[in-house]
């Protein structure tokens, strides 16, 4: 999941190469700039807010969360559970990967609710001149970057740069932490050239460097079958969350139009579609990416009443299926169904 699915966005399409087989040679060891300085990029993604949905797509009774309170707090799961956390986080996009921080994180962190705390983005320099971290420039000489001999080379962002200006008297002074989170992001990934060749030396050298990296030695239908494995998946296996939970949670994608009912997205309603549902339902052929299509009366679940229904509508005479039908369109209904592929609408 981390490979396939979170780096790939991380760091670009294609970013860590083929797998090449078990290195020997190879150190998989983590690297101390990786711990102390690149992998706290999530740190600036934080949102001050999370979200907690039902299984309809609804803000729950208790209301979001802030991030603030949420520290020391398993009440917060204990009382509602994780699915309306774990429903929220999939739905909600991150913070951009910049140098700031939430206030939750700059104030809050680590205080049980009301109580204050301390500055994550501070812990986070000291910390990572208490390992004795190299400065921004020299780690980008580490990695075959040049090094940058004005702020204005680090930043497009003539906030950005003038803040460095302020904060530090020289480019070499600028930690590694700071420096990498001011960069201008690498095009097709989510972070800057440092971060971004420490991100990749290290997850490469964890893969290359693995005895029992899984693609070493199982058959071809064993890779495939732990590579079906998403994050979604597990989530739906360990929680009570199904079908509104899109396929890579990852990503919140765009709704796209569709017809209630064509379940095989081929425009038109018939008896493959029921088949199509019962495949789905029974057969663990994995959810679909377009749920909203199976859900034939708009109820919000998708049950074995919906291949009933479609076999109704077409045999005989049964109620036709709920909007979007016949056009295509998107649900108003606001549950939690989506269709997140396009098929046979426009």
């Amino acid at each position: 999941m981390t490979t396939r699915e979170f780096l790939p966005l991380l760091l670009g399409p294609g970013a860590l190469g083929p797998y090449g087989g078990y290195d020997p040679a190879v150190d998989p060891s983590i690297a101390n700039i990786f711990s102390t300085a690149a992998y706290r990029v999530g740190h600036t993604m934080l949102s001050s807010t999370l979200r907690r949905l039902d299984a309809h797509g609804q803000t729950i009774a208790a209301g979001d969360l802030a991030l603030a309170n949420a520290f020391f707090n398993p009440g917060a799961v204990l009382d509602h559970g994780i699915e309306p956390l774990l429903r929220g986080l999939a739905s909600q996009e991150a913070q951009a990967i910049d140098p700031y921080l939430v206030d939750d994180v700059r104030n809050f962190l680590f205080g049980p609710p009301g109580a204050g705390g301390f500055d994550l983005a501070s812990l986070n320099i000291q910390r990572g001149r208490d390992h004795g971290l190299p400065s921004y420039n020299q780690a980008r000489g580490d990695f075959g970057l040049p090094v940058r001999t004005s702020f204005a080379e680090i930043s497009s962002d003539p906030e950005i740069v003038s803040r460095l200006a302020s904060t530090y008297a020289s480019v070499a002074d600028i930690d590694p932490w700071t420096g990498g989170l001011c960069e201008d992001h690498v095009a097709g990934a989510l972070v800057g050239e440092l971060f971004h060749a420490i991100l990749t030396a290290q997850f490469q050298a964890l893969r290359a460097g693995d005895r029992f990296w899984y693609e070493s030695d199982l058959t071809p239908s064993e890779i495939a079958s732990v590579e079906a494995q998403t994050l979604s998946v597990i989530i739906q296996r360990n929680t009570t969350i199904g079908f509104e939970i899109q396929t890579n949670a990852f990503i919140v994608p765009d709704e796209k139009p569709f017809m209630r009912g064509d379940c095989d997205r081929d425009g038109v309603i018939d008896l493959s579609d029921a088949i199509t549902s019962l495949a789905m339902l029974f057969s663990s052929s994995g959810y679909p990416d377009c749920a909203d299509a199976f859900d034939f009366d708009d109820s919000g679940t998708l049950t074995l009443g919906d291949p009933i229904q479609v076999l109704s509508f077409l045999f005989q005479g049964g109620a036709a299926p709920a909007p979007p039908f016949p056009d295509c369109g998107v649900d108003t209904s606001g549950d939690a169904l989506r269709c997140y592929t396009d098929g046979s609408c426009p």
